[in-house]
């Protein structure tokens, strides 16, 4: 029903699907599955994703990492993760799989306790399966972790390094169709932010960029409804009326007063 909404702005439902009691939530308990792998290991040398069901329920589990703020399940999750991505040798085709939701887990742990160290793993695992051989899709799903990773560790020390990294990072995924033009809009606001924040050259190409993806985003939906639709949802994210403000500002205080009355219309 969310991911209905989402693209093609169909309401039916939608309301029913985020209201649901969040306490009703599976999550499936980490520290039972972690002692289960263990206890598997000692007495089967074969792999987990050896059988196809064992497999899958392995793939669905971690579907479920990150759902939890129990800080004793955060961490079995972390070791179950590094058990299965441990079994894995470097070309199996499913290694991204327990390697994307470890840094998934991880980040989750920073945010629940602050240590530094679950970031900067987190980042570290990302950057490592962006090595890998995976789709093209699983690429831009790993890519936004990674920004939204970057991003923070930016706020916090706001190194040039890291900057660069999330500069070409995100230059690639605004231009990237596989990415919906939705997120590509909310990555390129994203974008704008931290490149007038440091004073990147980029700023005023990052705007335009925006301001296309915007227009997109908005005006290309297939019906009035979708529109409408569209705008709303993304007001919950990233108010559009924001974007046209600081675009104008900053064009006045360039002196680029004609842009900024054409970023205002």
């Amino acid at each position: 029903m969310e991911m209905r909404s989402h693209r093609f702005g169909v309401m039916e439902g939608l309301q029913e699907a985020c209201s649901r009691d969040p306490e009703a939530t599976y999550v499936p308990s980490f520290s039972c599955l972690v002692k289960s792998l263990l206890d598997k290991s000692t007495t089967d040398n074969t792999h987990w994703w050896a059988e196809q069901r064992e497999a899958q329920e392995h793939v669905r589990a971690l579907s479920y990492v990150g759902l939890t703020t129990d800080l004793v399940e955060i961490e079995a999750a972390i070791k179950y993760c590094r058990l299965l991505f441990d079994s894995c040798r470097p070309n199996d085709p499913l290694i991204s799989i327990p390697a994307f939701a470890l840094g998934k887990i991880l980040f989750c742990a920073f945010k629940c306790t602050d240590e530094i160290d679950y970031l900067d793993e987190s980042i570290a695992v990302f950057r490592r399966i962006l090595e890998m051989s995976i789709a093209r899709r699983d690429h831009s799903d790993v890519i936004l972790c990674l920004l939204e990773a970057l991003t923070t560790r930016l706020s916090l020390f706001r190194d040039k390094k890291d900057f660069d990294e999330y500069i070409r990072l995100v230059s690639a995924a605004c231009h990237d169709t596989h990415t919906s033009v939705r997120d590509r809009f909310l990555m390129s606001c994203n974008w704008s932010e931290n490149a007038q924040r440091f004073g990147h050259q980029t700023t005023s190409a990052t705007y335009e960029i925006a301001i296309s993806l915007m227009q997109d985003t908005l005006l290309f939906a297939p019906t009035l409804e979708t529109q409408h639709f569209n705008l709303v949802t993304l007001r919950n994210a990233y108010e559009p009326e924001e974007l046209s403000l600081d675009v104008a500002s900053y064009g006045v205080s360039r002196g680029r007063l004609k842009e900024a009355i054409q970023a205002l219309e």
